[in-house]
């Protein structure tokens, strides 16, 4: 049973010696960045109706005119995209993001088959205003970095080997046997029954006797 368990053990620790995820923290922004291009992102503050998340790749300049690009992937902020896995909360971003509007549907060539991010380094940054393209007072832009497979995660120490498990503790010794009890002493044997007097029965006898002669001495004179 022991041996399961610490079987169980191990394979859970390699298992999350294995998972890489890291936090990029801006002001009112946190992208989680996790294997295979999912991110996490959550938007902490005042926002408006108008108010949007964009992702971008580095060096990427958001806005309208000559030198700006289209995000990658967009969301309107509202009760239910303050937080959004992406691209696990595709339908909800969509959703957010206005009737048949694809929250990925810009650059969709640029993503992967899943529409998570490929392996590159990209940005965060929450706009608004009236010309859409504002960024929001209050938050900063995050910027992260997705990892090819088999690339550690920037800021992501790697996990320390397992420690040996402890001995087994000594069985304690065993306690000692008490003491046998004293036997109880032997009951005394009963006083032997009393011989008969020998001296009264010798004098009984001689008075007997006694009489007896006096008798025998009567009649001899009496005969006489």
């Amino acid at each position: 049973m022991k041996k399961k368990v610490m079987a169980l053990i191990l394979t859970v620790a390699l298992a999350v010696s294995v998972m890489s995820v890291f936090t990029v923290q801006a002001a009112g922004l946190t992208v989680e960045v996790k294997d295979g291009g999912h991110i996490t992102v959550k938007v902490d503050g005042e926002t408006s109706a108008n108010d949007w998340v964009g992702i971008y790749k580095e060096g990427e300049q958001y806005g309208e005119g000559e030198g700006t690009v289209t995000s990658l992937v967009w969301w309107y902020i509202d009760d239910t995209t303050k937080t959004v896995n992406w691209p696990e909360d595709r339908a909800a971003a969509n959703t957010a993001a206005g009737k048949n509007i694809e929250a990925a549907g810009n650059r969709p060539t640029e993503l992967n088959e899943d529409l998570s991010l490929a392996p590159g380094k990209y940005y965060a940054v929450v706009l608004g205003g009236e010309d859409a393209y504002t960024p929001v007072s209050g938050f900063d832009v995050a910027e992260f970095e997705i990892k090819a497979p088999g690339e550690d995660n920037p800021d992501s120490g790697n996990t320390g080997d397992t420690g040996n498990t402890g001995s087994t503790g000594n069985t304690g010794n065993t306690g000692n046997t008490g003491d046998t009890g004293n036997t109880g002493n032997t009951g005394s044997t009963g006083n032997q029954g009393g011989n008969a007097n020998t001296a009264d029965t010798a004098s009984v006898i001689f008075m007997i006797a006694a009489a007896a002669m006096i008798v025998t001495v009567a009649l001899r004179k009496k005969a006489y």
